[in-house]
């Protein structure tokens, strides 16, 4: 379930979603396997809730977020909050200024993430532009974990802390 509300500048949502069938001891019986995250966990459901708001002034936009996340009795629980400035330098050129901060409880284990890095965007034209950014990951004690588990979708190769770089080329068809 969901809900939206724009009015001017001001641009708020909410959801709510329920995932049955994660985990189980048999992964034929469940769409997820037998394990969340690399650790094996009994039959779960998993309960999200995420809200968020926007609001525009002049060439700047500010951006707030919060998702909690519960998987039980897994054992897995996620607060993440999220906050941004996007900020029109020219028309065509945009600096994004992001900050992730994300709690994980996980098999009796707590952890932090914070990822936070600038991004210039220059558009070319609607469809195409290039773009160039920085971030830095840092990890404390379950995440570091979590980093490491097989199936992660950004490993760390056993370091606490990654700093990457990107520059790209979109265009959009």
């Amino acid at each position: 379930v969901s809900l939206s509300y724009d009015h001017g500048p001001l641009s708020v949502g909410a959801a709510y979603q329920i995932v049955n069938d994660i985990g189980g001891l048999t992964p034929a019986t469940s769409t997820y396997g037998s394990t969340y995250f690399g650790v094996t966990i009994p039959d779960s459901s998993q309960k999200i809730f995420t809200a968020g708001a926007t609001y525009k002034f002049g060439a700047a936009k500010v951006f707030g977020s919060y998702i909690y996340s519960h998987v039980y009795p897994a054992d897995y629980r996620n607060d993440s909050f999220s906050t941004a400035v996007q900020y029109f330098i020219t028309p065509s050129l945009v600096l994004d200024l992001p900050f992730y901060i994300d709690f994980v409880h996980h098999a009796g284990q707590s952890g932090t993430r914070i990822t936070t890095g600038p991004t210039f965007d220059y558009f070319l034209s609607k469809r195409t532009d290039v773009y160039v950014g920085v971030d830095y990951n840092h990890l404390t004690g379950a995440w570091t974990t979590l980093a490491a588990a097989s199936g992660s979708n950004q490993p760390f190769y056993g370091f606490n802390s990654l700093f990457e770089a990107t520059i790209g080329l979109r265009h959009k068809f």
